[in-house]
């Protein structure tokens, strides 16, 4: 006997054949839009506590999920606690780098755009998830005015994305005071024979 619905009415045959015909498709649906899991992880340089332009670690995003063959488009900003001192081309961007990789090394994403002066986007990255279902983004090239911060205290970068992140913050730097040194001019007195009056072989040896 076919089960009744919410109404009293029985299903008929046609409406069970419906009705799980929506049930799949809506589940194939979700596991189109299956989002990506990304880990969030940087490299911790030492950088000059009194230097402008300092270069700082990279920051990966590993990356897994998502559905082989889906293209995804996201935004990814950075957020620094000091100003972005990259070169700036024409248009007014830096030249901070965002690149992907899906299994064949790094390739260029997405364009970098100031928001602020401690502020970095990259606007419609795009990446083909692979076969294999793994990926990873990574954020490099990026200079900050270290000289306003305190000697000592981590640089830490907040992140923004579509992409579901492990973390939001992560550490890229450290200041460290540079080495100091300190030169004293010293001179050296020479003590020797008197120079003889006639400069020859036989006056040099006899005197």
């Amino acid at each position: 006997m076919a089960p009744l619905t919410r109404n009293g009415k029985r299903l008929t045959g046609l409406n069970l054949s419906f009705l799980l015909c929506f049930v799949l498709l809506y589940s194939s649906t979700l596991s189109a839009q299956s989002p990506l899991l990304c880990s969030t992880s940087a490299t911790n340089l030492d950088v000059r506590a009194e230097g402008l332009t300092e270069p700082v670690g990279s920051i990966l995003l590993n990356c897994t999920g998502g559905t082989p063959g889906q293209t995804i488009s996201t935004n990814l900003t950075a957020t620094f606690p000091t100003a972005i001192t990259n070169r700036i081309n024409s248009a007014g961007n830096p030249d901070a780098l965002l690149t992907v990789d899906t299994g064949s090394g790094f390739v260029p994403t997405g364009l970098p755009v100031l928001l602020s002066s401690n502020t970095v986007a990259f606007n419609g990255a795009t990446v083909t998830v692979p076969a294999g279902r793994a990926l990873a983004f990574r954020l490099t090239n990026v200079r900050l005015a270290i000289a306003p911060l305190s000697p000592g205290f981590p640089v830490a970068v907040q992140l923004s994305s579509s992409l579901t992140l492990s973390a939001s913050t992560a550490v890229v730097a450290t200041p460290r005071a540079a080495l100091l040194s300190n030169g004293v001019n010293t001179s050296i007195t020479c003590a020797g024979s008197p120079l003889p009056a006639s400069l020859d072989l036989p006056s040099l040896f006899a005197a």
